[in-house]
């Protein structure tokens, strides 16, 4: 039921029905992303591999080839919602309302954040009314691939062979750490209906997660603005999978970067409680720092702490220096640690015997204790800055990236605040 649900919400947040080329709605594949895609097809088919899955029919690689080259839609598009569109059904006990039309009913329209996946969580697991159920995917896969059967006079033969070609195609693209071709080679599984190996997928999301490596963190903050229109195609091939075959490390963590890219931290925590054994059971630090790092970019700290708190009590998850200063930052620059702050929601419900002030601060220092024996000196200054930020009127200056922190041996005024590395 409420791992259903979470799908749902997070299938809303991240797909899109239309990538906005000018192409896509004439019929025809984006001219430019087709012609690296044409570009690798051509070059992996005279390879000795893929001659060798050929080799009973030299003129079945011919149609193949022909078939993944054409230009031009064969039928009207599918995007990833037509694979995994949500069914809403009736529960004993209780009803859904399926007779309102608003366009926020649409599980493509909707963009359903965080707090409206958990007050809805809250509101079913009270009424233990409705349900929301997927269709089998693979059952759609076979739909839309005897349209395409139909639509072509293509063989089942040729059709599974395609299979292996893209296959190969992302191997050759793994190989070359080369994502553009598999964008178009995605498009055509869609538009095919056909059905990769969970190996396939996986070389898939690979290669895909390349391009987001390379970033550079200007390149990410300028995508930042518009990653709420952009089509995530990682994203899409990891709820494929999921929707196929047993989900895993790599594509839940590609989901929740997905979502927080967005800016929906909430409902990429929902998404870890739907799909773990146990609320982040089975995640690891690379799934929850993302979360955390975002709430506590918005000054959410409360949910921050909340976050902070089971990542510490889940034994799978590692803590490390970076995520402590980060965090530690994040509370002091938003003035937590103050006297006269007002006190953190929900950090006594945690095991704090205070919630605001320097009793706090002491609180959260002997926790990275526990688990750090050093901090980096970019810790350190991150450190520093949001203490600066936080007491503003102590006369403490922030740093730049740049400037260092050297150990410091003078002797502060009595009442001063100190956000300095020293020697013991």
């Amino acid at each position: 039921h409420s791992e259903t649900e979470t799908k749902s919400g997070r299938m809303d947040e991240i797909i899109d029905n239309n990538d906005g080329s000018s192409d896509s709605a004439a019929g025809y594949f984006d001219t430019q992303k087709f012609d690296a895609y044409e570009a690798a097809i051509e070059e992996i088919i005279s390879k000795r591999n893929v001659v060798r899955d050929f080799k009973k029919n030299e003129a079945d690689l011919t149609s193949v080839k022909a078939r993944l080259l054409e230009r031009k839609r064969r039928l009207p598009s599918w995007g990833i919602e037509e694979y995994l569109q949500p069914e809403k059904k009736r529960g004993e006990g209780g009803s859904i309302n399926n007779n309102n039309d608003d366009d926020d009913n649409s599980p493509v329209v909707a963009k359903v954040n965080g707090e409206q996946q958990q007050q809805q969580q809250q509101q079913h697991s009270e009424e233990a009314a409705a349900i929301i159920e997927f269709p089998d995917t693979k059952q759609k896969l076979r739909e839309r691939s005897n349209l395409y059967l139909s639509a072509t006079n293509t063989t089942s033969q040729h059709h599974k062979l395609s299979t292996v070609l893209l296959a190969h195609l992302a191997d050759h693209c793994a190989k070359n750490r080369s994502p553009e071709p598999l964008y178009i080679a995605w498009e055509k599984i869609l538009e095919q209906g056909l059905m990769p190996l969970s190996r396939t997928l996986s070389t898939y999301l690979y290669v895909l997660s390349l391009e987001g490596d390379n970033e550079d963190d200007g390149d990410r903050k300028n995508n930042d603005n518009n990653s709420s229109q952009e089509r995530d195609i990682a994203a899409e091939v990891a709820m494929f999978h999921d929707a196929l075959y047993e989900p895993t490390e790599k594509t839940i963590t590609l989901l929740v970067k997905s979502l927080v890219r967005r800016g929906d931290a909430r409902g990429a925590e929902a998404l870890l409680d739907g799909i773990a054994d146990g609320p982040l059971g089975q995640l690891r630090h690379r799934t929850t720092s993302p979360i955390l790092k975002l709430y506590c970019q918005r000054g959410e700290i409360d949910a921050a702490l909340r976050l902070y708190h089971r990542m510490r009590t889940t034994s799978r998850v590692k803590m490390d220096a970076a995520t402590y200063a980060d965090f530690i930052a994040a509370v002091a620059e938003q003035g937590y640690f103050r006297s006269d702050s007002e006190c953190i929601l929900g950090a006594e419900d945690l095991g704090y015997e205070r919630s605001c002030g320097p009793e706090l601060l002491d609180a959260l220092i002997t926790e990275m204790a526990e688990d750090v024996m050093d901090i980096s000196e970019e810790s350190a200054r991150v450190l520093r800055n949001g203490l600066a930020a936080g007491f503003r009127e102590s006369g403490l200056t922030t740093l730049s990236d740049s400037e260092g922190m050297k150990p410091t041996a003078t002797p502060s005024d009595n009442g001063a605040l100190v956000a300095d590395r020293v020697s013991i």
